[in-house]
Order: structure tokens, then sequence, then C-alpha cells
């Protein structure tokens, strides 16, 4: 494979205090207070929103990796699993409400909905695939979190939820940068910025800066391209020649990196499918990593 760009391994860099913050004291039961009073101050602006108290016990985060098999080195994936938090069902629950609001305009939702694609076209050009480095870890969350209120509170056809604006907006932050965790050491942390793998609200963050970041750059290409799709942070194109003119505008406009990969002999992974551009139809197959 070609590969313009490199990854790093992806692992919790604790001491990166831009990302991460110690704490000395757990502060599951603050955090289960401050949530059921934002519940709470919903249902006396509006009964109809069903949002459940928070109940029962909470701990905090804990954190853990999976190895990348298919990868050299065999780096780890950093998970932070939110399931024990009393922010876990909210995030969900809002995960619920939001999620219509954001565009799908060049969204897939599935490698089956891929494969249909590529049957209604046929190649033109080269195809590559654009990955946004990092993706949970390096979105940044107050920039995507006001992003996501302006597509929620500012939709052109949709009305908005029946909660306060600036409510949304404490539970969102109370999700995403105050739910503390637990490392393999035992210290405990909170993540202050970048959205944690194990996140019920981390396909949505991902989902909502993808769909903001990649708007301006596909407009502004001085020729348009012939197939752009993603599925949450995997870009794939054809008919690329304006491949480094929209990785330029995508990487200025998020502050993210975009390695890329072209094709070889006009064949290219993507989504577990291995695309073939040989004839003039796309042909697919099942991809397997080289570890699977």
């Amino acid at each position: 494979m070609v590969v313009h760009g490199e990854k790093t391994n992806t692992t919790h860099n604790l001491q990166d205090s831009s990302k991460f913050r110690p704490i000395a004291r757990n502060p599951t039961c603050q955090l289960k207070s401050k949530v059921n009073s934002l519940i709470n101050a919903i249902k006396a602006v509006n009964g109809d929103l069903k949002l459940d108290l928070i109940t029962g016990d909470n701990a905090p985060c804990y954190s853990y990796g999976n190895f990348k098999t298919h990868k050299v080195g065999n780096p780890l994936r950093p998970i932070i699993s939110q399931t024990p938090t009393p922010t876990y069902s909210l995030a969900k629950r809002l995960n619920n409400i939001i999620t219509p609001f954001i565009p799908t305009t060049y969204s897939l939702r599935s490698t089956d909905e891929f494969i249909d694609v590529l049957r209604s076209n046929n190649p033109v050009g080269i195809m590559a695939s654009l990955d946004a480095h990092c993706r949970f870890t390096n979105i940044p969350v107050l920039r995507t979190t006001d992003i996501i209120l302006d597509y929620v509170y500012h939709h052109p056809t949709l009305p908005p939820p029946k909660m306060p604006k600036t409510i949304m907006k404490e539970m969102l932050l109370a999700c995403t940068t105050e739910a503390p965790f637990k490392c393999p050491q035992g210290k405990l942390y909170f993540q202050i910025d970048g959205v944690a793998m194990g996140s019920p609200l981390g396909v949505l963050y991902a989902q909502a800066f993808m769909s903001y970041i990649e708007n301006e750059p596909l407009h502004s290409l001085t020729m348009k391209l012939h197939l752009y799709l993603r599925y949450v942070d995997d870009i794939f194109v054809s008919d690329a020649h304006m491949l480094e003119e929209l990785r330029s505008n995508l990487q200025a406009i998020s502050g993210l990196q975009f390695p890329t990969e072209l094709n070889v002999d006009n064949k290219i992974p993507f989504l577990y499918v291995l695309v073939d551009a040989t004839s003039d139809y796309f042909k697919t197959m099942v991809y397997r990593k080289p570890a699977h």
C-alpha cells in the first residue's frame, strides 16, 4: 500500500495536561447530584421530556486497551468504559435525542450501504482513503459541543427538543469532561478534551465534527469529486485528482492530520471491503487485515 502521512501509536498519554487532569478524590457522588439537578430543572420546564433520574450505585470509569494486531508494533487502542458512571445512561439518552439533528449528507451507516453505493456508480480515476488521525481522542470537545448545539437548535426543518440550550450544554460537558476514570495503576483522572472511546457520545461527537469540517472543503474544491463517502472518520474518495487540496483543507479547518492511502493496481481496502476498479464497474470482496 502507498501511504502518505504517518500514524503514531494511540495510547493514553496521561501526562498530556491538555487532555487529562489528575484528581485526588472520587467525585462520583457530586457528579450524580449535579446530573440529577439538571434533570429536575428540565422537568420543571417541561414534564413531557422523559429523562430518568440517576439511581443506584455508581463508580468511576475504568481504562484499558485493545491491541491493534494488524498494525506494526501492536499498539494499544485506548478505551475508557463509562458503564459504571452516573452519566452513562444520560449520555445514551442524549445520543438518541441529538442523533436526528446531525447531517448525514456524506455519511455511510454500514458496509452494506457502501457496497450499494458502489454498485450504483462506475469507477472514475484514482481511488483513495483518508483517516482522521486518532479520531475520538483528538476531537475538540468544547468546539464540537458548540457545533452540536448549533445543529440541534438551528436545524432547518426539525424543532429543537424541549430542553433549554444551556442545560443541554451542561449535560453534554458533564458526560464528556466530568466523568472520572481510573487508570490501571489506580489513579483518578478527568478527560478534559477529546472523547473517550467507550462513551455513548463518542460516535455522535465524531459524526458532528466530521460533518461540520467537511462541508466547506467539499464545496470549495476547484473540481468536484466523483465519489466522497465517509464512515464516521474513515473517508473513501473516487476520482481523487483533488485529493491533496481536499486533505489540506480538511487539516486546516479541523486541526487534525489526515493520512491518505492510494489504490494499488486499482484496488483498495475500505470498511473490510476490498474495492476492485480494474474493470468498468466496481467489484467488491471481503478484505481481511493481515493479522485477522
